[in-house]
């Protein structure tokens, strides 16, 4: 009597059947393909760093503090575009940039999208702006590359600012980059993130991060909309994933970061929540305030952006003291 397989082995299959499929034989929409320049920003400029472009803007007096804005998943320059003004206004040198992959940064798919990679990249647009410390603030994925950046080169850190970070938690298993890299399964991946991000299912997922999502407005929509026009953008995300630029800081490393912090969170953040944050706030050591913004979810700064701003202001002034 022949043995009925398993049905887990029926269903891997299946999906691998699928992969193979797809792979192959599907063809794959068009990624939008519009070069970067024709998406450009009031002060768009982009600097070459090993091989890849990054877009960045300035904003403020040359002399002012450098303040460094690095942005999370789906995020750009535009992330910020509530924050910038307050922070010029208060004299601040404001940096902000695309990450490998995202906005107008370039996204090829075989560059270097690991974390050590994107710290150096940061460390090169701060060094070709002239800027030995700064004032770093990180959202989100942000957050987790600016606290390693403190956390490997604290001399180019001055004070760090943590917006819903996601810090020891977050990311995919380490497995699912192997799985990711592998050519089939990229390929079908391809497809189905040009088939799935439409304008509507992208707004469906933004509003996601909202205590209230009719918060995103058709303008803030477009905003985001406008990486996924660029050539390549597939790429940049699945790359992302591939390489495990985010990766959680384990405790010790959170107990080795000597930087002076300042957290500031969405109250209703579903993304990363504050509760869920708490034990690996715990392990840093030298936390001057926390800042909970009320009844926002995981993008405080879109949500409710005067209330940020002010504490943003006022964390920046705090790390900036002796």
């Amino acid at each position: 009597m022949r043995r009925i397989p398993p049905p887990w082995v029926l269903i891997l299959l299946v999906i691998l059947s699928l992969c193979f499929w797809v792979g192959f034989f599907a063809p794959l929409p068009d990624d939008g393909g519009q070069q970067p320049e024709r998406l450009a920003l009031p002060n768009s400029a982009w600097l070459d760093v090993s091989g890849v472009r990054l877009h960045y803007r300035v904003d403020g007096p040359s002399d002012g503090t450098p303040v460094l804005l690095v942005h999370g998943l789906f995020g750009s320059t535009e992330t910020w575009r509530y924050n910038v003004d307050a922070l010029v206004a208060a004299g601040y040198r404001v940096i902000r940039y695309d990450r490998l992959g995202f906005g107008l940064s370039d996204k090829p798919a075989d560059a270097d999208y690991s974390l050590a990679a994107q710290i150096q990249m940061a460390l090169a647009l701060l060094d070709a702006l002239g800027v030995q410390r700064a004032l770093v603030v990180g959202h989100s994925a942000g957050g987790n590359l600016a606290a390693h950046l403190a956390l490997q080169h604290p001399e180019r850190v001055q004070g760090l600012v943590l917006v819903d970070a996601l810090l020891a938690q977050g990311g995919p298993p380490a497995f699912v980059g192997w799985v990711v890299s592998l050519p089939l399964v990229w390929r079908a991946a391809t497809l189905g993130l040009r088939l799935y991000f439409t304008p509507d299912r992208l707004a469906e997922t933004l509003r996601g991060f909202y205590a209230s999502p009719a918060t995103l407005t058709d303008a803030d929509l477009a905003q985001y909309w406008r990486a996924f026009q660029t050539e390549g953008w597939s790429d940049g995300l699945l790359a992302t994933t591939r390489d495990g630029s985010v990766r959680p800081l384990r405790a010790e490393s959170l107990a080795a970061l000597t930087t002076p912090t300042i957290v500031i969170w969405g109250e209703l953040d579903r993304t990363t929540p504050l509760d869920a944050a708490q034990p690996a706030l715990d392990q840093l050591p030298n936390l001057r305030a926390r800042y909970v913004i009320p009844e926002v979810g995981h993008q405080p700064f879109e949500e409710a952006p005067d209330a940020f701003n002010a504490a943003l202001l006022e964390a920046l002034a705090q790390l900036r003291s002796p």
